[in-house]
């Protein structure tokens, strides 16, 4: 999620991301741990999709309606060493 938003904004849009993740991927999350990373910046996020993509992860991107469908949170299934760097959500 991006650190630029509030962090009830935050929250809310990883929780979008997670829904569409699940309707996206249904079935694929059987366990009860659910961890919000974030990034700094819209730009950062963006960078992060275009590594997803390149290595191939499946994720669900969430584009927020009221920020003109811009990029606010992705969700991805357990790729800790991945994101080892990012810090968990403040």
């Amino acid at each position: 999620m991006r650190r630029d938003l509030s962090l009830p904004y935050r929250a809310v849009q990883g929780g979008h991301a997670v829904a569409q993740y699940m309707m996206d991927y249904p079935g694929t999350w059987q366990n009860e741990y659910l961890i919000y990373l974030d990034v700094p910046d819209l730009q950062a996020l963006e960078r992060w999709i275009y590594k997803l993509d390149l290595l191939e992860v499946s994720y669900s991107a969430f584009r927020e309606p009221d920020l003109d469908n811009e990029l606010t949170a992705i969700a991805v299934l357990n790729h800790s060493k991945l994101f080892k760097k990012l810090r968990t959500m403040r």
